[in-house]
């Protein structure tokens, strides 16, 4: 059949779908292309990991510094290493640490070492023996 008598018998035109087969140069045309954007895809999806890489590391950061400062208002201060010096409270029981300002800034339970020592402190000042 020809156009024409395509055309005298059809009872309607519409538009459709319909596959086309391409010619052998076509196809490996396309198979070029398939390989070109499979690379382009890779490189873009290697640059977006490094991309989120970072932004992950940067917000990580953001997260870590963010629990801090909450952690320091929740508390009402935080911890800081500093030079203290350790004093002895023998009638508590304690040992006392003061600031290079003079001010208590913590205390303990003596250990049993430190204990001992107070023992044999004791001992040689009041001139008794240890039990």
């Amino acid at each position: 059949m020809n156009i024409e008598e395509i055309k005298a018998l059809s009872i309607f035109r519409e538009e459709k779908a319909v596959f086309m087969r391409y010619d052998l140069a076509v196809v490996e045309k396309k198979k070029d292309d398939v390989y070109t954007l499979s690379k382009e895809i890779m490189e873009f999806e290697e640059e977006k990991k490094e991309l989120m890489s970072a932004m992950n590391e940067k917000v990580k950061a953001l997260k870590d510094r963010h629990k801090v400062v909450v952690n320091e208002v929740t508390h009402g201060g935080c911890f800081e290493r500093q030079a203290c010096y350790a004093v002895p409270n023998y009638d508590n029981g304690v040992m006392e640490f003061y600031s290079t300002e003079g001010k208590k800034v913590d205390q303990r339970r003596l250990t049993p070492q430190e204990k001992a020592v107070s023992t044999n402190v004791l001992n040689l000042s009041t001139g008794t023996k240890g039990e």
